[in-house]
């Protein structure tokens, strides 16, 4: 099967498009700019135009509207009149995407840093001190919103800078008492993270503002040397059960519209001794479950126009090592069978009404059949248990440290194609294992993963036709919470979104083209 058709199926729409296979292409590009020339805003403006016209749901076309904001504020020469209103603009067409609705359904934190910042600049124009007041207010209030943002998004050093400038923020509008208090949070979130040389920065800041007359008048203790810390994450699985709940949201723009669904489902897990190690098997908690087939929202008045490739809840049973590596995905022929078949019985059972929905209903099977396909279940499986478990089995972590390895893992979108993808990940901190729970005894894993670009290109050569352009893009970031002493899951927190464009490479044909980006979101916790 073509590449971008199964991708077509998966997402039940194989019937709006032909089936030429498309020429590769990862991302339009914009014409370039000599490398000894300093960029101009007409550079920013040619490569926007670009991915509007030829990928205009693209990430990078986002991307390439932030980076415009930000040389308007750093980099542009003019005045706040002159370059403030830009910004804003396209900060504003960002914001206001159907794209950004889709990656960042929760809000976005580079973008609300970038109105932080447009309120900062503003402030300092001009020579009205009410109007200087009140922007300052809102910068506040902007700066607050991106640290959480940014803590949401699993970027702890962006949100440790955003307190930082929060405090600095305050400390403008006077309120200086308020303004340590902020920077000490500060110096907190970079102690907690070890971000060594953030907390050392903000202490010294910390000691200005304390000796300053006009500053708070309390001093605070000396900081403390951060201690250097790491984890050492040890395979030492027990037989028992546990109780696994699996959600996944699924955001998607089409016709013009933002969709959502949602899947849940209750398993137990059973971990059991065997001769050669390790047996692993699940069942589901209840027959009845949700399969996120249909949107939310769906009402006699509101009739789907959409849907969403069925999530699969359930797990093949596997066979481990008495070390931990993976050994054997059992049987997945009669797995893919069972899941198919159950699977296909909630889709109609929950199948709303509506004119569309037969034809609906036929797409979202066929996407079953695809993604639920025996080699897809296999390769799904050992790279979602090489992520959570394998990969960590007696690895030493220093927190805060950069790493970064290549393995193959699915292609989002393209479930049967395997490409190298670079992970980067850190050890951030220690947290509980359970909400609530009174010790950090569990380690915090940040994922990041993306295709390679020479392996993506590959990919895409093979798939050489004139007549088509093909726009792809893909992203990963996954927390990871375990018990470094037994590498026991407690969470697996996936968040992925994946882009497609197929159109004709003949402009006068552009009504024959296809866009389309999904996010996904996959949440395991695991109770034991």
């Amino acid at each position: 099967m073509r590449l971008w058709t199964q991708a077509l199926i998966i997402l039940g729409l194989a019937g709006i498009s032909s089936c030429t296979t498309p020429a590769p292409s990862s991302a339009p590009a914009a014409a370039p700019t000599p490398a000894d020339q300093p960029l101009r805003s007409a550079d920013f403006q040619a490569a926007i135009a670009t991915f509007a016209r030829t990928a205009s749901q693209s990430p990078a076309l986002l991307d390439a509207r932030l980076d415009y904001v930000d040389f308007l504020l750093d980099g542009a020469s003019g005045t706040c009149g002159q370059r403030l209103p830009e910004a804003q603009s396209q900060l504003d067409q960002a914001t206001t995407s159907h794209t950004a609705q889709v990656l960042f359904p929760d809000g976005w934190a580079r973008a609300t840093e970038l109105e932080y910042r447009i309120l900062l600049a503003d402030a300092s124009c001009g020579d009205d001190p009410a109007r200087r007041k009140h922007k300052l207010e809102e910068a506040v209030k902007a700066a607050g919103q991106a640290v959480n943002l940014y803590g949401n998004e699993f970027d702890y050093s962006s949100m440790a800078v955003m307190q930082f400038n929060l405090s600095v923020t305050e400390r403008l509008l006077g309120r200086n008492t308020q303004a340590v208090s902020t920077l000490q949070s500060a110096i907190g979130m970079a102690r907690e993270y070890g971000l060594r040389d953030d907390a050392a920065a903000d202490y010294q800041q910390l000691i200005k503002w304390q000796n300053d007359p006009a500053g708070a008048q309390h001093a605070a203790a000396p900081m403390p040397d951060l201690p250097t810390r790491s984890t050492t994450l040890k395979f030492n699985w027990s037989a028992g059960d546990a109780t696994v709940t699996v959600q996944t949201d699924h955001v998607r723009i089409w016709k013009g519209i933002v969709s959502s669904a949602r899947a849940t489902r209750a398993l137990k897990r059973q971990v059991q001794a065997s001769h050669a190690g390790w047996v692993i098997s699940w069942e589901p908690s209840s027959t009845d479950f949700d399969p996120g087939v249909w949107p939310i929202g769906n009402s006699d008045d509101r009739a789907p126009n959409t849907e969403f490739r069925p999530s699969l809840l359930r797990f093949p049973d596997i066979a481990l090592s008495r070390a931990g590596e993976l050994k054997k995905v059992i049987d997945t022929a009669k797995f893919a069978r069972r899941v198919s078949a159950e699977t296909e019985s909630q889709i109609r059972k929950r199948a709303p009404h509506g004119a569309q929905v037969p034809t609906l209903m036929n797409a979202a099977i066929a996407a079953m059949h695809v993604a639920f396909d025996q080699k897809a279940i296999d390769a799904d499986t050992r790279a979602d248990y090489n992520l959570q478990t394998a990969m960590w089995i007696d690895a030493t972590l220093q927190q805060g440290v950069p790493y970064e390895i290549t393995a193959p893992l699915p292609l989002p979108g393209f479930s049967l194609v395997l490409i190298n993808q670079r992970i980067q990940f850190r050890y951030t901190r220690a947290v509980p294992c359970t909400p609530g729970a009174p010790e950090a005894a569990c380690a915090e894993i940040i994922v990041h993963v993306r295709p390679e670009t020479d392996a993506l290109a590959a990919a895409l050569d093979s798939m050489e036709d004139p007549d088509r352009l093909l726009h792809y893009s893909a992203a990963a970031t996954i927390r990871i919470v375990t018990d470094p002493k037994t590498l026991a899951p407690h969470v697996f927190d996936a968040r992925r979104y994946w882009f497609l464009s197929v159109a004709a490479s003949d402009p006068d044909e552009s009504s024959d083209e296809t866009e389309v980006i999904e996010s996904e979101r996959t949440v395991r916790t695991v109770a034991y």
